[in-house]
């Protein structure tokens, strides 16, 4: 895709699987499954669209996908393969991990933040993107390490403990401009300090929602995930959001849908929001 001087390219993890009671929250299940069908251990697939931009010399990827650091138990869970992986995405695109300049994380989940750290030849845990900064919210990183019992599940050390030690974390507070053009705006909600990143050139923007709106179908204002910490935050902010995708036409992209991973959104008669997929290079 191109958005104004930058050139964008969608670059996978892969796909995992989920609860679909988690992925769908409130929502009954003879619902969501007319949507998205769940396996025999109820669980739908789900995606891993990871954003490269890039322009001049700078190398941003907004997001890192689940990475590999699994134990046979969780790889069995989550029904993680290695068929796809970011680093064999961007080596597609023609980009090695140590090109990569900036790396802009909307959360610290495992399935956003996990590919940003990997073992090395040695079974240590190192930086994937050596010579990247990290942009993550200070507060997410504080929620991400010191966990309440309310979150000391949803987050993992093993991949952020290496990040820090390297020094490649740049802790923000409040919306900034990573580079010039790429914006990462905090959209608290999903998390503590969950953010999207809004990359804009030319007259033309791109949003990344990250998991305040993580497929399509949650486009639907009650349609959001269990894990939202404070799900009235994220219904507010994404109707906010996607009303003001529909005024400006922006492009959205939809990390975790595995059949539109872009598009832009528009009312039917109703005032519902409905989602148009966008072709490749539009």
């Amino acid at each position: 895709m191109r958005i104004g001087e930058f050139e964008a390219s969608l670059v996978s993890d892969g796909v995992f699987r989920m609860d679909g009671g988690a992925v769908f929250g409130v929502v009954p299940k003879p619902l969501w499954e007319r949507l998205l069908p769940s396996d025999e251990r109820n669980r739908v697939r789900l995606e891993t669209n990871c954003l490269l931009v890039r322009c001049g010399t700078d190398v941003v990827l907004i997001e890192a996908g689940l990475g590999r650091k699994f134990s046979k138990k969780h790889r069995d869970i989550y029904a993680v393969s290695d068929e796809v992986t970011l680093e064999k995405s961007l080596r597609a695109v023609g980009v090695e991990p140590e090109a990569v300049t900036h790396v802009v994380l909307t959360h610290l989940h495992f399935d956003h933040c996990g590919g940003a750290t990997r073992r090395d030849e040695h079974g240590r845990i190192v930086p994937t993107f050596p010579n990247a900064r990290h942009c993550v919210q200070r507060a997410e990183w504080e929620a991400a390490t010191r966990p309440t019992p309310a979150t000391d599940r949803a987050y993992d050390r093993d991949n952020l403990e290496a990040l820090e030690a390297e020094g490649l974390l740049d802790l923000v507070e409040g919306e900034v401009e990573v580079r010039p053009g790429i914006r990462a705006i905090p959209v608290p909600g999903h998390t503590r300090a969950h953010q999207i990143v809004r990359v804009a050139s030319g007259g033309d923007a791109l949003v990344f929602l990250g998991d305040l709106v993580p497929t399509t179908h949650h486009v639907r204002t009650h349609y959001n995930t269990a894990y939202d910490l404070n799900l009235e935050a994220t219904m507010l902010r994404k109707v906010a959001l996607l009303e003001e995708a529909c005024r400006e036409g922006w492009r959205l992209v939809f990390y975790h849908d595995t059949d539109v991973p872009v598009g832009t959104v528009e009312k039917d008669t109703s005032g519902h929001f409905l989602v148009k997929p966008l072709e490749a290079d539009a």
